[in-house]
């Protein structure tokens, strides 16, 4: 791949290297054919595609968690592997990478590590899974007690937190809950 140039060198130091892709077409192009080769058969994402463009432009936690989880259902439970909270990851750093939103998973910030961010057009998210478990109120109190807004101190976009319990058995995320940053409130949601 490098050497047809589908991927070009990021970075370097003396332990190696790291590869990148060259632009946002081959990216999106390559995170898609590995998307198609792990869903299930005749699963089509390009209706997914756009509803989370919107979702994330929008601010709109509900259906960019409804994107989310209807593309979690597409894999099979077998395809999660035994670090089931690292796959979930995984799976969602590729998803919004084909998107071309600037993603990053286990982040250090504030008093630990975060589990998710997201940079969407006009909004900024902190996501924290658990998985098996912990519930979605484990995941916001550990979002607001390790202080990970700080990651985003000063940034005039709007802050959505967001905590995702998921459960592999149904393959989804079965509950989340929202907070604006800057808000007291804290909502949670039942797909």
């Amino acid at each position: 791949l490098y050497y047809s140039g589908y991927l070009t060198i990021g970075a370097s130091d003396r332990y190696g290297i790291a590869l990148d892709f060259p632009n946002t077409e081959v990216r999106t192009t390559f995170l898609s054919l590995l998307t198609k080769r792990y869903t299930r058969d005749g699963e089509d994402t390009s209706t997914m595609v756009a509803e989370v463009m919107r979702a994330g432009r929008d601010g709109d936690h509900e259906r960019l968690v409804g994107a989310l989880n209807t593309y979690y259902r597409m894999f099979s439970y077998e395809d999660l592997g035994r670090d089931k909270e690292r796959h979930a990851r995984t799976l969602f750093k590729a998803f919004f990478g084909m998107l071309d939103y600037a993603v990053g998973t286990e982040i250090p910030a504030g008093k630990g590590r975060l589990d998710a961010v997201l940079v969407a057009e006009g909004n900024n998210y902190i996501f924290e899974f658990k998985v098996d478990g912990k519930s979605a109120d484990d995941a916001m109190e550990q979002i607001l007690n390790r202080h990970y807004s700080w990651l985003f101190a000063g940034n005039p976009k709007p802050l959505h937190l967001i905590g995702l319990d998921f459960r592999t058995d149904e393959q989804q995320i079965v509950s989340y809950t929202y907070q604006l940053y800057g808000s007291e409130s804290v909502f949670t949601y039942n797909p």
